[in-house]
């Protein structure tokens, strides 16, 4: 599948730059000097210039302000990510000043030249910020987050002159004036759980001592949901959103201001009025990367044509423009998606700025509601930075594409399960649908028809009634779906999944609930013996708490074990995705050790993840790579999946629209031994055709292994494996239930001790890691969020749950030992500060003694395929912040080598002891090291 053809390359290139240039069209990309900006505004820092500046928080911490032509203004490195951006007048100048609300607990006042004014520490994650008049006359700061209090902060500075405890996670704050009086009002949205776990309570603060004219008495409550249209225009379907925006403005200029929502418009009062409601727009998914999205908006007068105030959304890549009274004005689907949006006016003209694409984008886009704005939007081609990753990553797939392959890279025996679709059927109504699975297979055999290491399968549940546990308790359902199927639909549809030769892995439960009888589970068996691989279940908890209906033991021992050894018997598999820290927390269990883990089953278990609204996907990792050098499993699985873009669900960026993400996740899952793999990222769109993250990230890597150019080594082939494990016995309440990882928002209760491993909890998604956390430095956890691909300056480091590792066949010498809060050697403990300093020595030890040494900030893990000839796998480890790698390699063996690109198929370097190579950023490099001749 080559890239886009050459002359529809020059159409595309003719078409942005004729954007640019305001010949054509009304989107307009502006640069941002690197910068990845997730959160805007616009401010008047410069009064001698007509137009405002932008300014935003980046994805890297800081707050950069932005002028309209793209030059960079300042930048403001905080202490991490700013949650929320606001301007306004802060004293008694005409410029404006900033205040950010950022995930190292403090609100930062930034003013015109950026200088901080001050600081203000709430102790934990500040998420919401605005500037009102609460009196009337003074402005004040407005500020709340996961500490679930609302803190006034005079203009001056701390401290804070008024709090007011809410006691829920403060999502969103927006000032107005609600009531037609002098004084602003400060609308707050908060929750208990992300969503969809329940609706946002909405509060309004009035007075200097932030009284509530709105309290949460009142009931007022707003879903985070949208309408959309089907395809075949029949009735508006709800479509549930995630996070939530809303804009504050007096849209129908009687003096006092509305709330702005994806649904239309609201009078603030206690019960909640909608005055407008918006028209349905068409924001059908036809990928996974539509499901989790947050709509952003803006409002203004954007169409000088329409009478009133207009409201531009923008909810993912699709962008609606409502008239005042929520007709729609036009609406269009874009290439890619965006993570803000704001309305700036200049001279009487009013445009919508849109934040980068969550992708490593950094760019800003101008958009201007002209006649014919939707086809420039939907031909907006991508600029800066991902463009230059599509373009690397395209030169790979073409690279690939033209290697002879034949000759397969030593390492573990194929076939390797690649799954490629995902379906639940839960009715009769919807059992046609299983030609979706038949028809994804299908389509993956005809494209890779000569990749015969490869074995593609669909995952299916076939959801019966489970009907009554042994205890005659009922089994709990998910809440997601009907359980409508009767046994003769579960044969009839893996019948048909045997008759047509499709293989599947049927999926029997999740959450510690069943998605059918155990007896069906087993009649598949019989019904598909070919076709059906066997079994998975999925988001699993740590729940050992006697009697509870989803205590995990009760699951393993009534449901899975007999599913195990039924899979043992026949020779099939047992996947399970599970998330948080499940892989490090489970096996720690004895009583969960004993029964998965005693050797019975070390051939059929495969360890795979659910990492979405997930803040330890790194220690999840080496957790299951741990069991698996250790030998408790002989396989275990990479998963990609579209939603890892989300650390909890009130901020959700599941959409990047670019594919070197997940190529770089299953690359370096690979790297690690991984030899099942599974992806679920929207690379295919309902008629099974690729998708851009499909052409960036599916293609090029079922090349790279159907070639057999990479393959997943053996354990006796690792090479860059630390010699340091750490291991977790005998686990804490505290850390078992902060590891689940869950939705719950509200669970702050004032515990901000350091811990050997903490801030799991959702609340805590994109805080600065602290440095006496094991996963700062054993995984270089920067931040909780994004810490899916680790960098290794010593070799990958393994966490091994509820064993003493297998010293004889493992390469593991150095032990440390932790239950979750404190850390351990031989059996003593050591201060967290301690600790990080004596692990880091042997680390840095460790690592001096590994064959090759790699140098840079990046991903490397060394294969040893022959006496004198090594694979060295580089990634670029960056999720949010991709850039380019400087890498040396030097082999401690001394001597010359030669030195090869094993993609490209050339080699680089010929009778070197050291060697250098650049990882682009975004991508890969697999290197291969030739000794010509070795020192004695």
């Amino acid at each position: 599948m080559p890239r886009l053809p050459f002359a529809l390359a020059i159409v595309a290139a003719a078409v942005y730059l004729l954007g640019l240039s305001g010949a054509w069209g009304t989107v307009t990309s502006i640069p941002t000097a690197g910068r990845s900006i997730f959160r805007l505004t616009s401010a008047r820092l410069d009064t001698a210039t007509a137009a405002p500046d932008l300014v935003g928080g980046t994805s890297d911490g800081r707050v950069s302000a932005i002028k309209s032509t793209g030059e960079l203004r300042w930048d403001v490195q905080t202490g991490g990510f700013a949650f929320d951006v606001t301007a306004g007048n802060l004293d008694a100048d005409t410029a404006d000043e900033v205040v950010a609300a950022c995930a190292d607990g403090k609100i930062y006042a930034i003013d015109n030249d950026g200088r901080v004014l001050w600081t203000h520490d709430l102790g934990i994650v500040a998420v919401a910020v605005a500037i009102a008049r609460l009196d009337g006359v003074s402005p004040v700061v407005v500020a709340g987050g996961a500490g679930r209090d609302l803190v006034a902060i005079p203009a001056s500075g701390p401290p804070a002159s008024a709090t007011l405890g809410l006691g829920r996670y403060v999502s969103l704050l927006r000032s107005g004036n609600f009531d037609a009086d002098t004084a602003d009002e400060v609308l707050a949205l908060s929750l208990v759980y992300s969503p969809p776990g329940g609706a946002y309570t909405l509060e309004l603060v009035d007075g200097p001592a932030l009284d509530l004219a709105i309290p949460a008495t009142a009931g007022v409550q707003i879903v985070s949901d949208y309408l959309g249209l089907m395809p075949n225009g029949s009735a508006p379907q709800t479509m549930t959103g995630q996070g939530f925006d809303v804009a504050t403005e007096d849209t129908d200029g009687d003096g006092s201001d509305e709330m702005v929502t994806a649904r239309g418009r609201y009078a603030v009062a206690a019960p909640l009025t909608q005055l407008i409601s918006f028209a349905p727009g068409s924001y059908l998914p036809t990928t996974l990367d539509f499901f989790y999205r947050v709509p952003q908006l803006a409002v203004g007068d954007f169409d000088a044509g329409s009478p009133g105030l207009e409201t531009f959304i923008v909810n993912g890549p699709d962008a609606v423009l409502y008239d005042a009274g929520g007709a729609i004005l036009g609406q269009v689907r874009g290439t890619q998606g965006f993570s803000d949006v704001t309305a700036v006016t200049v001279g009487g003209s009013t445009a919508a700025y849109l934040a980068s694409a969550p992708n490593g984008d950094d760019t800003l886009y101008r958009v201007t509601f002209e006649p014919g704005w939707e086809g420039s939007f939907a031909a907006l081609a991508r600029t800066g930075r991902v463009a230059a990753i599509g373009s690397t990553i395209g030169d790979i797939t073409d690279s690939l594409e033209l290697a002879a392959g034949g000759s397969q890279l030593a390492g573990q025996p194929g076939p390797f399960p690649y799954g490629v679709f995902y379906q639940v059927i839960d009715s009769p109504s919807r059992a046609a649908a299983i030609a979706n699975s038949v028809n994804a297979v299908s389509t993956y055999r005809g494209l890779f028809p000569t990749y015969t290491n490869l074995l593609y399968f669909a995952t299916v549940g076939l959801l019966e009634p489970p009907g009554n546990r042994p205890d005659g308790k009922p089994w709990p359902l998910d809440p997601r779906y009907r359980f409508q199927l009767a046994h003769a639909d579960v044969m009839s549809l893996a019948q048909q999944l045997e008759v047509t030769g499709t293989p599947f892995v049927l999926q029997v439960g999740h959450g510690n609930s069943p998605f059918l009888p155990l007896q069906s589970a087993l009649d598949v068996l019989d019904a598909a013996p070919t076709a059906c691989l066997g079994f998975s279940t999925a988001e699993d908890l740590v729940d050992l708490t006697p009697n509870s209906t989803r205590n995990l033991s009760y699951y393993i021992d009534n449901f899975m074990v007999p599913l195990l050894d039924a899979a043992a018997t026949r020779g099939k598999m047992f996947i399970m995705e599970e998330k948080g820290t499940f892989w490090l927390t489970a096996p720690a269990e004895p009583t969960v050790r004993a029964a998965l883990f005693g050797g019975s089953y070390k051939h059929v278990i495969v360890p795979s993840v659910e990492d979405s609204n997930s803040r330890s996907p790194d220690l999840n990792r080496a957790a299951r790579f741990a069991l698996w050098m250790n030998g408790d499993v002989e396989r275990w699985a990479s998963r990609m999946i579209a939603d890892n873009f989300s650390f909890n669900r009130a901020w959700d960026w599941e959409y990047p629209f670019s594919g070197h993400a997940h190529l770089r996740y299953n690359v370096t899952d690979l790297a690690l031994g991984a030899s099942v793999f599974m992806n679920q990222m929207g690379q295919t769109d309902w008629t099974h055709a690729f998708t851009t993250v499909g052409r960036e990230a599916v293609v090029p890597f079922l090349r790279l292994l159907g070639k057999g150019i990479a393959a997943p080594p053996t354990r006796e082939q690792m090479r860059g494996v630390s010699p340091v494990v750490l291991t977790l016995t005998s686990p804490t309440s505290r850390y078992v239930a902060e590891s689940q990882n869950g939705h719950r928002l509200n669970g702050f209760g004032g515990d901000l001790a350091p811990y050997a491993l903490g801030q799991l909890d959702a609340f805590w998604g994109m805080a600065p890691t602290r440095s006496t956390d094991l996963s700062s430095y054993l995984w270089q956890r920067r931040v909780q969020y994004g810490n899916h691909l680790p960098a290794t300056p010593f070799g990958f480091v393994a966490a091994l749950g509820g064993a003493t590792p297998a010293l004889d066949d493992a390469p593991w010498s150095s032990l440390w030992n932790t239950d979750g809060d404190t850390i351990f050697r031989d059996g003593v403990a050591v201060p967290l500060d301690q600790a990080r300093v004596a692990i880091t020595a042997d680390l840095v030890a460790g690592a001096a003694a590994m064959p090759i040494e790699v140098t840079g900030e990046v991903f490397a893990q060394v294969a040893e395929i022959a006496p004198g000839q090594y694979v060295v796998y580089l990634v670029d480890p960056a999720w949010q912040d991709p850039s380019d790698r400087e890498v040396t390699i030097t082999p401690r063996a001394g001597g010359v080598w030669t030195v090869a690109d094993r993609i490209a198929g050339r080699i680089l370097a010929d009778g070197v002891m050291t060697h250098a190579v650049t990882v682009p950023a975004g991508a890969f490099r697999i290197i291969e090291l030739t000794a010509s001749t070795l020192d004695e």
